[in-house]
């Protein structure tokens, strides 16, 4: 029985260990990854894709800890990730929801709903747009320089993207600019931003003057161009702007005696005739030498929306908490993407899937989840570039991986796609492992039949001994069935008891050895870490061959006592 239940467990253990890691590595039903499709474009390619049950886009990066240890950080769309992400129950001690529930600090519903909606389908999108240089009494005068526009769209993941719009001199006129979604995905095969888009910013790229300039920036129209042809897009009622300006170089000298003037700008207002305007002063540089318009690049952005929460809230690893002596509800300073930010940890897993065995891609300093609209959000308001997804993970409803698979590669423009189902079947074919299991079924029966014989033969030995004193029992009348009861419940308390004692040293021992032997084809201890897999029905199945089927036996035989005027005879009844 020992031998039997040791059997199963190592069986069901290894089994169940090859699917979480399976789960573990690929972190979701599907994950695809180096798309030659621009990020734009990604998004909604999916959402015609049979069988797909819920995508989130995914971005990974490093931070770089005390003692020389770096983190994996990853960033996904929590409001979707709840139910793709495949993390293992024993790795956490709150629910996968609750987890990932106090992650969306985006702003709430007024960042979500800022900027201008574009409707659904829309394939161009036009600004008319109009650039003012102004001087004495808000005249318009010759303005030096051209501003160069960039559009942000934010999609339905609360994923930013930055869209070339053109160049408009500070003339005062009217300049129609447009960004072509068509060119900016590469028209590939069923690319297509995810949708509803909106409008949450512009960035004008300029060179800095030799004389400050003021100027005014006035968005006068937007329209977004579909199937169907140009329609205007109302200006958000709700929504408040901010704007600031930057000098790329860290080095721009500023003190008043060499002359040189920072740019700034306004605060954006909105009216009837103009959904968005803003004034800014452009800045100068006296001494550059080498170029009329201007040796250093100054930008000037607009926002929609409130700005981000000084703090992120982040879910960790253990392995971070012990990097960084921290815990949960600890607030931790980090720099990510060249930018300094404060996490505040608002739970912790054991382990992250996707992340390596310590969560970490070299030293040891775990795994951080963040939401990824978050994330972008607080580089975005600190001047920095937003992160664009890398990855795209995929839930399939039940069934569909395989065809959703097929779909994705016959489209042929991702580099990787990593199916769950696939990985555990390819980690299942493990010679070193699939090996030795191979030859335990035939232990299992070999052992099942062993003790079955045994136990039937000890009951038959013990009934023969008293079948003379059974059958001088029938001929005083006993019933055959209270006979055979008798029997039973004398052989059943005797095989009970063994296989009793049989499971509890079976069960002993797969717990305490099978974690050890259970290995990945490295020879490294599996990640997650084994949890002993016990499966109820083999085990049902192997108490009824070894328990059952002799008691049955016992009772059969005990039905077919010995005639009783034989037995009286030979006790010298004659």
């Amino acid at each position: 029985m020992s031998i039997s239940m040791f059997a199963i467990g190592e069986n069901g253990t290894w089994t169940r260990s090859q699917a979480d890691q399976a789960d573990f590595a690929v972190g979701a039903d599907l994950r695809v990854s180096g798309s030659a499709t621009p990020a734009f474009g990604q998004g909604g390619s999916y959402d015609d894709v049979p069988g797909i049950a819920a995508v989130t886009p995914a971005v990974r990066d490093t931070v770089s800890l005390p003692r020389d240890r770096d983190a994996t950080v990853v960033a996904v769309d929590t409001t979707s990730a709840a139910r793709i992400l495949r993390l293992r129950d024993d790795l956490s001690a709150q629910p996968l929801a609750d987890l990932m529930r106090p992650l969306r600090a985006d702003g709430g519903p007024a960042a979500r709903s800022a900027g201008f909606a574009l409707p659904d389908g829309t394939d161009r999108l036009r600004l008319a747009v109009r650039l003012r240089s102004l001087g004495a009494g808000d005249r318009t005068v010759a303005g030096t320089v051209t501003d160069l526009l960039f559009a942000t769209l934010t999609d339905r993941y609360g994923v930013p993207y930055t869209l070339p719009l053109g160049e408009v001199r500070a003339d005062g006129e009217q300049h129609v600019l447009e960004a072509d979604f068509g060119y900016v995905t590469g028209r590939a095969r069923g690319a297509a931003p995810a949708g509803p888009l909106r409008l949450t910013g512009l960035r004008a790229e300029y060179p800095v003057p030799r004389r400050n300039e003021r100027h005014s920036l006035t968005v006068t129209g937007v329209h977004a161009v579909t199937g169907g042809g140009p329609r205007e897009v109302p200006a958000p009622t709700t929504t408040t702007w901010s704007a600031g300006t930057q000098i790329d170089n860290p080095d721009f000298p500023e003190a008043p005696g060499l002359g040189y003037r920072p740019s700034h700008a306004g605060t954006p207002r909105s009216t009837a005739g103009a959904p968005l305007s803003v004034r800014y002063d452009t800045g100068e540089e006296p001494l550059q030498k080498d170029t009329p318009g201007g040796a250093d690049a100054a930008s000037l952005t607009l926002r929609a929306g409130p700005p981000p929460p000084a703090v992120l809230p982040a879910v960790v690893t253990d392995a971070f908490l012990d990097a960084v002596d921290a815990r949960p509800g600890s607030t931790v300073p980090v720099e990510l993407s060249g930018t300094r930010l404060s996490l505040r940890i608002t739970g912790s897993v054991r382990a992250l899937p996707t992340t390596g065995r310590d969560g970490s891609t070299g030293t040891g300093g775990g795994a951080v989840l963040l939401d990824l609209a978050s994330l972008d959000r607080a580089l975005a308001f600190q001047e920095q570039r937003p992160l664009e997804p890398t990855e795209w993970w995929l839930a399939a409803r039940p069934g569909g991986a395989p065809r959703v698979a097929s779909a994705l590669r016959a489209r042929g423009d991702a580099a990787t796609i990593v199916v769950r189902d696939e990985a555990r079947a390819e980690l299942r074919r493990d010679p070193l492992g699939a090996g030795p299991l191979s030859a335990l079924p035939a232990a299992v029966v070999a052992a099942a039949v062993l003790a079955a014989v045994g136990f039937a033969v000890a009951a038959a030995g013990a009934l023969r001994e008293r079948s003379e004193e059974f059958a001088v029992l029938r001929a005083l009348g006993a019933p055959r069935r209270s006979l055979a009861r008798v029997i039973a419940a004398e052989q059943g308390l005797l095989v009970l008891t063994a296989v009793a004692v049989g499971a509890l040293l079976g069960g002993l021992l797969t717990r305490s050895i099978v974690p050890l032997i259970v290995l990945t084809a490295r020879a490294d201890s599996p990640v997650p870490a084994v949890r002993v897999e016990l499966p109820a029905v083999p085990l049902l199945e192997l108490l009824a061959a070894v328990a059952v089927l002799p008691l049955l036996a016992v009772a059969m035989s005990a039905l077919r006592t010995a005639d009783p005027v034989r037995a009286l005879r030979r006790q010298g009844g004659e």
